[in-house]
């Protein structure tokens, strides 16, 4: 994987990984929302970028 497109996909799993932590510090509209379902979406956005990542290096 050339280095660009790993340092891209490493600042998206950053970003799925700053989600999760600031998720309980959340409380604007559809707080509820993002309470039940936003740490659900920010690691699997996070686990299909190092998925990404550790393919290309091994495959």
């Amino acid at each position: 994987m050339k280095t660009d497109r790993t340092k891209r996909y490493m600042m998206f799993v950053l970003s799925g990984v700053a989600v999760l932590l600031m998720k309980p510090h959340y409380h604007g509209p559809l707080a509820q929302v993002l309470h039940d379902y936003g740490g659900n979406f920010a690691v699997s956005f996070a686990v299909y970028f190092i998925v990404g990542i550790a393919a290309s290096r091994h495959g």
